[in-house]
């Protein structure tokens, strides 16, 4: 990935958070996660993919509007921009509430239970 393609979709998950519709992707994430901290099931692992998909789901009702909407998601899906968005959002989370690892990763019984 160059480096342009790379501010390109930093400019895109940036603007598409700054949205109404990112916000309250967010903002949904967010309230999940301290759902999760208050039941004493948070990971941070999880933390992570929870925001990871609010930062996809943002992107994707941006490009609705956008007129090459699916080669755009394509190539933003294949450049793991948003992965590096929410690992940065599940950082700061994490920074902000002071919450731990409260819940052993599953990421070797993933292939059993389907995720």
């Amino acid at each position: 990935m160059t480096d342009s393609s790379k501010k390109e979709f930093d400019a895109l998950v940036l603007g598409a958070l700054d949205a109404p519709a990112g916000q309250a992707y967010i903002v949904r994430a967010e309230h999940y996660l301290l759902d999760q901290l208050r039941r004493s099931r948070f990971n941070s692992e999880r933390a992570a993919e929870v925001f990871t998909m609010a930062v996809n789901y943002a992107v994707m009702a941006r490009l609705k509007e956008h007129l090459l909407e699916k080669a755009v998601l394509r190539d933003y899906l294949k450049s793991k921009r948003g992965l590096s968005f929410g690992k940065g959002l599940a950082s700061e989370f994490i920074r902000s509430t002071g919450a731990v690892d409260q819940r052993r990763s599953r990421h070797l019984l993933r292939f059993l239970l389907g995720a």
